[in-house]
């Protein structure tokens, strides 16, 4: 009978377990030899946090919330890989996932942010904090004071002439002054898109793909419908994807049952900028202080965060009311001056909850 082998991770934990229990050993020998009872103590709080960061490394901060993959400019879908999906399925390879490399992690529904570990928090008894505080403090308020006067000071147009670039959008239309323009994400955002085969899919869009049609099965955000009717009379409506035209202008004559949606703008109009799909929004032409943009990945809205209402990732969850949420701050939004003074103001406030 054949012995069964042992994981590796048993293995590793085995191994760094000796390390230990030799450095403790040596480390004690060389106090005791000193007859130093202050050594003695100090040596026994560096091996006890040696081994909690060791295990902390192991189980804790190597633990994946979300898949992180790289931008792949053929693909047609950009869109957020859900941390249960199989990536050895034969139709992935078509879906392109908006790098997050050296950015935080996309907010997925049902995953909280991690917390300090348990071990985290023992260290705190033994590591002294460095740095006072109270300056810590004041100094990040002064930060955030600042900000605030220079998004209020920003000029809310860039100059085309100066920057060589033109405007996404033409001016705004008559119907339209005096609204602010709300930018909506599409995948993840208002719906969730599969090459696989979805039983409860809403529609079905054929997509053409190096000379092959696929079928992406398409399936609406709850509350969809009630969002973009109650958003389409108070703003512009701009819906800004990094996915491609062919499957997102389908996706779109589908979902715009109200026909709310003023402009789309698609994977062209995004900046490549380390990696990432990032929507500009200097460069749609609008003024900054009356732009919102909602979106569920932190890396396209990268440069102007200050004008983002995070939203959770979506998937499949039947009982999800994110977009629907969101409609009493946006009316809010209609009556302000400044919609970056507000989104921050309940930014913080969310902070402070958790």
């Amino acid at each position: 009978m054949s012995r069964k082998k042992k994981p590796f991770t048993y293995k590793l934990i085995n191994f760094f377990s000796s390390l230990i229990s030799n450095q403790s050993k040596s480390l004690f020998q060389s106090t005791k030899k000193k007859n130093n009872t202050k050594n003695i103590l100090t040596t026994t709080k560096l091996v006890i946090i040696y081994t909690f960061v060791l295990v902390n490394n192991l189980f804790i901060n190597h633990t994946p919330i979300e898949t992180k993959a790289i931008m792949d400019n053929n693909s047609p879908i950009t869109q957020v890989q859900r941390p249960s999906d199989n990536l050895n399925h034969s139709s992935t390879s078509l879906i392109s996932q908006n790098s997050l490399n050296n950015f935080p992690n996309k907010s997925v529904k049902g995953n909280k942010l991690k917390k300090k570990g348990i071990f985290s928090s023992i260290l705190c008894c033994f590591i002294p904090k460095v740095g006072n505080n109270d300056d810590d403090g004041a100094s990040n308020n002064q930060q955030k004071n600042n900000q605030k006067l220079n998004n209020k000071q920003e000029l809310t147009h860039v100059n085309g002439s100066a920057t060589g670039q033109e405007y996404l959008l033409g001016p705004m239309l008559s119907k339209h002054i005096g609204k602010k323009t709300l930018v909506l994400d599409l995948d993840e955002t208002l719906v969730h898109s599969s090459f696989k085969p979805v039983q409860n899919a809403d529609f079905i869009v054929p997509v053409e793909i190096e000379g092959e049609v696929h079928q992406v099965y398409v399936v609406k955000r709850p509350g969809v419908d009630e969002f973009l009717k109650a958003v389409g009379d108070k703003f512009e409506i701009v819906v800004f994807t990094a996915s491609l035209a062919k499957y997102a202008d389908p996706v779109l004559n589908f979902l715009d049952i109200y026909h709310v949606v003023h402009y789309r703008l698609f994977r062209e109009s995004c900046h490549n900028h380390k990696g990432n799909y990032v929507k500009d929004l200097s460069r749609i032409g609008r003024d900054l202080k009356s732009t919102i943009i909602v979106d569920n990945s932190p890396s396209s809205y990268m440069f102007h965060p200050e004008n983002a209402f995070p939203i959770d990732s979506w998937f499949d969850d039947e009982n999800d009311r994110e977009l629907l949420t969101l409609l009493p701050l946006l009316d809010v939004m209609t009556k302000v001056d400044d919609v970056r003074l507000v989104l921050d103001d309940h930014k913080s406030e969310k902070k402070q909850k958790f």
